[in-house]
């Protein structure tokens, strides 16, 4: 309890921080606009509901063949074949992008672009030093990266830029449009940590821990979509997503 306590204390100061930095760096809030929003709201939904079937469906028959678990949370060392385990799950991230490709709507719409790329990009390395720098044990083990590290870095960069896609990117921009800024990122938020529950389930885990953890992810879920809705841009997010991931490797 305490642990998550200071986790939501923790973020509040930084996204007060993070405002006060981005209104100094002049980099302007991006307000979502998108034609039949609540219509295009449940077609997200339900978009990320199928690729997530179909991403799991391939993760699944993909341990199963190399007798390796889903999680990869705790691990130690990190090989090339993580990376390749990784981009098995590809289609959950892929789906949004192509459909948005395909409707011919900008991609500013799922975070790409270049409007604030600079502001959101300074975020995520702030981000980052925020997390190793009070660690003395995490930034002497930064100064010795190696291999293993860079491999699990690679990984987490391509899940944070994944997930963010996904969910920051195409379901946030699309459901803030529909409910409003703070409706929007509230639910975007709890259907990003839902989304966490079915590997959960199939690593065995009790229900009680499973709803525990998932509203554990909430904090920073709800933290990631401000960020989002003030940049406009999936770097910032993105890295910050991946930097928090990465950060216990360096435990």
């Amino acid at each position: 309890m305490q642990d998550k306590l200071f986790l939501i204390v923790f973020l509040a100061v930084v996204a007060v921080f993070f405002y006060l930095l981005l209104r100094v760096l002049r980099a302007k809030p991006v307000v979502p606009v998108i034609d039949s929003s609540r219509r295009n709201s449940f077609i997200a939904i339900a978009v990320l509901i199928a690729a997530l079937a179909v991403g799991y469906a391939i993760i699944l028959i993909q341990s199963w063949a190399m007798g390796s678990s889903l999680s990869e949370k705790g691990k130690n060392v990190w090989h090339l074949s993580d990376i390749i385990k990784q981009l098995a799950g590809s289609p959950l991230y892929l789906f949004p992008l192509i459909l948005v490709v395909k409707r011919r709507e900008p991609l500013k719409s799922v975070g790409l672009t270049t409007k604030n790329l600079w502001q959101s990009i300074l975020i995520g390395v702030l981000f980052f030093c925020l997390l190793v720098v009070p660690g003395h044990n995490r930034f002497d083990k930064l100064l010795h990266v190696g291999k293993s590290e860079m491999i699990a870095l690679a990984v987490y960069l391509a899940i944070g830029f994944g997930e963010e896609l996904a969910f920051r990117g195409f379901l946030q921009y699309r459901v803030v449009a529909w409910l409003g800024a703070f409706k929007g990122i509230l639910l975007t938020s709890l259907i990003m940590a839902m989304f966490h529950m079915p590997q959960m389930f199939l690593n065995g885990w009790e229900v009680s821990r499973i709803v525990g953890h998932t509203l554990g992810y909430m904090p920073i879920c709800l933290f990631l979509g401000f960020m989002m809705l003030r940049t406009g841009n999936l770097a910032s997010v993105a890295l910050i997503h991946a930097a928090a991931d990465w950060i216990n490797v360096l435990r």
